[in-house]
């Protein structure tokens, strides 16, 4: 039987899927888990870079920045998305 992820096993699995990208907090959870959710994404930011990727949010907490911080040249990072 598979195992149920927890709240924060599902948001880190979230941001460890994502490349680069800025994503407004309001298109991923609902009002009344933002809280949880921010607290959530401050722990995984706590880990600093995952993948050469950093995260962070923006002064207002309204949306999360995740950027690569290894140059990579477009192939790579296409290389990097197929295979995952």
């Amino acid at each position: 039987m598979k195992k149920e992820l927890t709240y924060q096993e599902k948001v880190f699995d979230f941001l460890d899927r994502q490349a680069e990208c800025k994503i407004a907090i309001d298109k991923l959870c609902k009002p009344e888990n933002r809280e949880k959710f921010i607290t959530v994404v401050k722990s995984y930011i706590d880990q600093g870079i995952v993948n050469g990727y950093s995260t962070e949010f923006s002064s207002d907490y309204l949306k999360i920045k995740k950027f690569d911080t290894i140059l990579r040249t477009p192939a790579d990072k296409l290389r990097e998305a197929i295979n995952g």
